[in-house]
């Protein structure tokens, strides 16, 4: 018995496990990008970040489908109706020149705004960039409206792709409105003060550079001056992990294919 299990020879290893690890790795870094790059975007711009009292500006709804086709899609949107007034609400081109409007419900006195769009023409994939809809505010004229910043929020929105499927992939941007009672502005051209550059060679095909930072200076308002700093850093941890990575799972493999 003992002779028939010592003329047993153990097998040799295998590249599985290096694969198992590049695997992992692959999934880790690289499928969450993926996610990320699929994402249906839903961005509120204005025509104006900063309004006085009685000043007029324009809202767009904008969504970027990515990969997706656009058939329908209803949003709720929520303001300040003591700090905004809507005057004009349209649709916009992202589903086709003839919509259909399913529901259209404006509360004024709780600054809510409803609508349910859909597309009549073909859908097709993915479909275009476009506006959701256009609204036109005016901001309040009375004294008892405090200065400050004031949002609009997308409350909910929905999107059926060219399936008529809910796309559940949706990131949303909402928008923030600074009302100021008096505005002046006065730009001092941007001087750099000091700047640091430290760059490190690896190899002859890699090179990191760690921190380019300048700061600028500018005045606002002539009464307050703001420094501010930017600062692009360079992750080289994260590179060299990489690299040490790349080293182990090729040692692993040679180490595999001798025996």
């Amino acid at each position: 018995m003992e002779d028939r299990f010592s003329k047993i020879k153990p097998r040799k290893p295998t590249i599985i496990f290096p694969i198992m690890v590049i695997a992992l790795i692959y999934l880790t870094i690289f499928l969450p990008i993926v996610s990320v790059e699929n994402e249906v975007k839903v961005t509120i711009e204005s025509s104006k970040y900063e309004v006085k009292p009685g000043e007029i500006f324009t809202i767009f709804i904008r969504v970027n489908p990515q990969i997706y086709g656009i058939s329908g899609g209803e949003i709720v949107l929520k303001y300040d109706p003591h700090v905004f007034e809507l005057i004009n609400i349209q649709v916009g081109d992202l589903f086709g020149s003839n919509p259909i409007i399913g529901v259209k419900s404006i509360d004024e006195s709780a600054g809510m705004i409803r609508y349910a769009v859909a597309r009549t023409d073909e859908t097709e994939r993915p479909s275009s960039p476009g506006v959701f809809l256009i609204l036109t505010f005016k901001t309040a004229e009375t004294e008892h409206v405090n200065e400050g910043f004031y949002d609009l929020i997308i409350a909910n929105i929905e999107l059926s792709d060219e399936k008529f499927e809910k796309i559940t992939n949706i990131k949303v941007q909402n928008v923030k409105i600074h009302l100021s009672r008096e505005f002046t502005s006065t730009f001092i051209e941007p001087t750099p003060l000091s700047v640091s550059v430290t760059t490190f060679v690896i190899s002859s095909i890699f090179t990191y550079t760690t921190t380019i930072t300048h700061i600028v200076t500018s005045k606002i308002e002539s009464t307050k001056t703001v420094t501010i700093l930017f600062s692009e850093p360079i992750n080289i941890i994260f590179g060299m992990s990489l690299i040490l990575i790349a080293i182990l799972l090729v040692g692993l493999l040679i180490k595999s294919l001798r025996r």
